[in-house]
């Protein structure tokens, strides 16, 4: 299996594993030490990852993907000057006519006439506050005018990864594992978060070894042994090409699930995720009809890809001691893997927009709190090393920034 991609550029490559097979990628001849990216297919058995030769890179490069369904391949990519980027929507499988999947209809009629519960029980996202998030309910409206696909997610347990609480570092303000904002000093237990992003396109790596970042919504953790988390992962790693000088580096992106400690990272394996691909999400705690309860005992997780029309809902019972509700955060996060924090995958700048937390009293807070809620503005350290920090854009808008690897 050969691919031509262009020097200097990030291309999707795909092949065909089986369906929901599990593969490992890594590359054949490398002249450092790497770990393999774990990277998943979907229903159709299409997989999907990125690879980028460096700007001077000439000749090809091979990787080997070492699959669960047995199989084993070689996948020589060769750097030609000229060519035009490898892009997901050139090799992505027709999602929407594949045979048993649930297609929900574009929302007809008044979109102010159902409530957030209604749609969500039909299978539409929450609805965001038109008058408190403009932007956020334009793009809503956008993603409900539209046909999506309902994605019965494949649920695969990463033993090596943990998407931990709040480790505090360098201060109050400082932190070994997270950089973000966290809603905290509340007296009714928050029972809501919502967020929308593009999944961060990776830049570079640290040659030889991986590199990883996770963006993700959730609820408890600053302050508390739980939270109850989703988003979106991106892992880089790099090698140099056995046959010359060339920096050759591999991307995986994913969406994952986590009610944290009582399971690792869950991924949504058959969900394809790609760089650039607008996110909207929602977690909550809520009883068995999914109706949002603090103390209704099972975490839901809404994950919806607004660019490719695919979405999952997913729900697992709490059974991580007690659910305390004393924070809601948006938060870029080096992930714990084999029980150590790794280096910070490159993601440049990226932001956050619909920031909303519901509390049991009914009432609503954006990042920035009020009242009694307090607004923690968190940066990620590294030895007292800056590596994430983040900063208010304006009331429904947050910027992450990253600094440095380690």
């Amino acid at each position: 299996m050969s691919f031509k991609v262009p020097p200097g550029a990030s291309s999707a490559l795909s092949f065909n594993a089986g369906p929901n097979a599990q593969c490992m990628i890594r590359a054949q001849n490398d002249k450092q030490s790497v770990e393999g990216l774990p990277v998943f297919a979907d229903d159709n058995g299409t997989t999907t990852f990125y690879v980028e030769p460096a700007a001077s890179a000439t000749g090809s490069a091979k990787l080997v993907a070492s699959c669960s369904s047995g199989s084993s391949r070689t996948i020589e990519v060769e750097a030609v000057a000229g060519t035009k980027p490898l892009v997901y929507s050139q090799i992505a499988p027709d999602v929407q006519h594949s045979a048993g999947k649930h297609v929900r209809p574009a929302l007809a009629g008044d979109p102010m006439a159902l409530s957030s519960e209604e749609l969500m029980r039909r299978g539409y996202p929450a609805r965001p506050d038109r008058e408190k998030s403009p932007d956020e309910y334009t793009a809503w409206l956008r993603a409900v005018s539209k046909p999506a696909t309902q994605i019965q997610p494949k649920l695969v347990r990463m033993p090596s990864r943990y998407h931990a609480p709040l480790t505090i570092e360098n201060g109050a303000a400082g932190s070994s594992n997270w950089s973000g904002y966290s809603l905290v000093g509340n007296s009714s237990p928050f029972d809501f978060i919502s967020g929308h992003w593009s999944v961060p396109v990776t830049y570079g790596s640290q040659l030889g070894k991986a590199v990883y970042s996770a963006l993700w919504i959730g609820l408890d953790g600053y302050g508390s042994n739980n939270v109850v988390q989703d988003g979106t992962g991106q892992d880089v790693f790099s090698f140099v090409n056995g046959s010359g000088p060339d920096i050759w580096v591999v991307r995986a992106y994913y969406g994952w699930k986590e009610i944290c400690c009582q399971e690792p990272e869950v991924r949504f394996s058959n969900f394809t995720v790609n760089p650039g691909d607008e996110i909207n999400s929602y977690v909550w705690m809520g009883d068995s009809s999914g109706n949002t309860n603090a103390f209704g005992n099972i975490g839901y997780f809404w994950f919806e890809d607004v660019t490719t029309g695919q979405y999952a809902m997913v729900s697992t019972p709490f059974a991580s001691g007690v659910y305390s509700g004393n924070s809601a955060e948006w938060i870029m996060e080096r992930p714990t893997v084999n029980n150590s924090l790794p280096d910070l995958a490159n993601y440049s700048f990226v932001g956050m927009s619909n920031p909303w937390a519901h509390l049991a009293d009914n009432r609503w807070y954006g990042y920035t709190g009020g009242d009694e809620v307090r607004s923690q503005q968190l940066t990620m350290f590294n030895q007292g090393n800056p590596l994430s920090t983040v900063s208010p854009v304006d009331n429904d808008h947050m910027q992450f920034q990253w600094l440095a690897f380690h």
